[in-house]
């Protein structure tokens, strides 16, 4: 899909939803809006996982994390 189309169809939803009148319909939707940002527990529980299987001398210090990091790409 290209950009004009999202933006039809993002235009056609405000619309569609300005003029919605069904209390469930809202409601289901502010929860699909609440949970879109949210992480899945399955993905949090992969990433404990991952760290309690990581041998604590396999982690960096802050310095060295710090370093790593490249805020300017």
């Amino acid at each position: 899909m290209n950009t004009q189309s999202i933006n039809s169809e993002k235009i056609h939803l405000i619309n569609w939803i300005t003029n919605l009148q069904d209390n469930s319909m809202i409601e289901r939707l502010k929860e699909l809006y609440l949970s879109a940002d949210s992480i899945p527990q399955w993905q949090k529980n992969e990433v404990l996982n991952r760290i309690e299987s990581t041998p604590r001398e396999s982690y960096l210090s802050e310095d060295d994390f710090e370093s790593k990091l490249d805020f300017n790409k």
